[in-house]
C-alpha cells in the first residue's frame, strides 16, 4: 500500500496541495471546538464545578487562548500559501507550532491525571474523576490527530524542499520527487506536447497520407 494512502486513506485521491488545504481546514475546526470552554472561563473567571484550582484565572486563561488561536491562525495561514507557492520554509513555522501543542496537550493530560488522584492532591487542587476523564479524552484526541498530521506536514515540507532543489539543478531527480510533482497538480503538457498537438509534424503528416494512399 503506498503510504499517502496510509496517511490519508480516503482522501488520497487527493493532490498534495489539496491535501494540507484539507488538513488547515480540519485544524481551524478543532481550534474553533476549543472556544466555547475557553469563553466559559473568562464568563465564570476560572469558577467550574469540578475544581477549584482555575478560580480567579479566568483573565488569564483568556489571554492564553486568545494568543494560541491568533499564532494557530498565522502558522495555518502560512501553511496555505507555502504549499501554493511550494514555498517550504513558509511551512516549517507550522511544524514547529504542531510540536509545541502535542507538547502542551500532553502536559494539559498529565496534569488532569494527576489531580485526579485523591491520595496525593489537596482537595482545593483535586479535580473530579468523571469530569477527568471527560477532559482527558477531550485534549487526548486532538493530541493524537497533531502526532499524525505533523508527520504529514514534515513529510510534505520535505518533499517540496527536494523539488525545490531539483528546479535549482542543486539536486538530481528521483522517482518520490517525480511522483509528488504529479501529486501536487502538475500534469499540464510539456511544450512539446502542445507544439505537436498544435502543429503537427511534417514527418509524421506525410507518413499518414502514404499510409492512406496505400
Amino acid at each position: 500500500m503506498d503510504r499517502k494512502q496510509v496517511c490519508f486513506g480516503p482522501f488520497s485521491w487527493l493532490s498534495a496541495r489539496h491535501r494540507l488545504v484539507m488538513l488547515s481546514l480540519i485544524e481551524l475546526t478543532v481550534i474553533a471546538l476549543f472556544i466555547p470552554p475557553s469563553i466559559n472561563f473568562v464568563l465564570n473567571d476560572g469558577h467550574i464545578f469540578y475544581t477549584n484550582e482555575l478560580a480567579g484565572k479566568g483573565r488569564e486563561i483568556g489571554i492564553c487562548s486568545v494568543v494560541f488561536m491568533t499564532v494557530a491562525l498565522f502558522v495555518i495561514t502560512l501553511m496555505v500559501i507555502g504549499t501554493w507557492k511550494r514555498q517550504y520554509l513558509l511551512i516549517i513555522p507550522h511544524i514547529i507550532w504542531q510540536m509545541t501543542t502535542i507538547v502542551i496537550m500532553s502536559w494539559l493530560i498529565y496534569t488532569v491525571y494527576d489531580r485526579m488522584r485523591e491520595e496525593t492532591v489537596p482537595e482545593s487542587h483535586r479535580i473530579l474523576r468523571p469530569a477527568g476523564i471527560v477532559i482527558i479524552i477531550f485534549f487526548t484526541v486532538p493530541t493524537l490527530l497533531e502526532i499524525w498530521w505533523v508527520t504529514v506536514v514534515t513529510d510534505a515540507c520535505w518533499h517540496i524542499r527536494r523539488q525545490q532543489l531539483t528546479r535549482l539543478g542543486l539536486l538530481t531527480g528521483s522517482s518520490d520527487t517525480a511522483s509528488f510533482a504529479m501529486a501536487n497538480d502538475e500534469r499540464t503538457p510539456s511544450p512539446s506536447v502542445t507544439s505537436s498537438i498544435a502543429f503537427p509534424s511534417p514527418l509524421l503528416s506525410s507518413s499518414r497520407i502514404r499510409a492512406n494512399h496505400n
